[in-house]
């Protein structure tokens, strides 16, 4: 575990990644499962869950998120050239776990910055497409934007070694959101298809 200031500041940085990655996986399942196939999204939804489990002491996963990185490219070149409606909010999903991927490789921080950056794309996509914003935001990226200060603050006031139990905290409320996409994909969709 870290133990310098440093080497928490990164731990914080990548566990705010993977908060923000964790709001928009659910999207990518149902992109795959409404193209044909759900279990092409499994490398991608297990990038995501290989970061919690690292955070949860069950060792570096660094090798299956590295591993999953053509697939989830395939996925992501897929998507983009779907020419569906809801493509570029999937493809910034998929962005996000490319970062989460390349948080592996160097200092992580440019990493972060594309984690960050590309949920704030997916949360515009779905307010440019006149998406109602989930219960209490007024926006897809308000929404987006508060999670995520929510979660960085969460983030900054836990201790060192960070416990068990404010991880699943995170975890539970990243999936929560996560359902939030959802449910708004899925009527995007049947929208497309009346």
């Amino acid at each position: 575990m870290p133990e310098g200031p440093d080497e928490v500041c990164a731990l914080r940085r990548r566990l705010l990644s993977v908060v923000a990655a964790g709001r928009l996986d659910a999207i990518v399942s149902l992109h795959t499962e409404m193209v044909g196939d759900a279990e092409d999204a499994y490398p991608a939804v297990q990038v995501v869950e290989s970061c919690w489990r690292e955070f949860g002491t069950l060792g570096d996963e660094s090798h299956i998120r590295q591993a999953a990185r053509p697939k989830v490219d395939e996925l992501r070149a897929a998507a983009e050239s779907s020419g569906l409606p809801w493509a570029r909010a999937v493809t910034a999903a998929l962005d996000s776990v490319r970062g989460l991927i390349d948080l592996d490789v160097g200092d992580g921080s440019g990493s972060l910055v594309q984690v960050i950056g590309s949920t704030y794309a997916a949360a515009l996509e779905f307010d440019q497409n006149g998406l109602a914003a989930p219960k209490g935001a007024t926006s897809w990226f308000s929404f987006e934007a508060t999670g995520q200060a929510a979660a960085a603050d969460r983030i900054a006031s836990m201790g060192h070694p960070i416990s068990k139990e404010d991880l699943f905290q995170l975890r539970i409320g990243a999936g929560s959101d996560a359902m939030n996409y959802h449910r708004s994909l899925k009527v995007w969709m049947r929208q497309v298809q009346t």
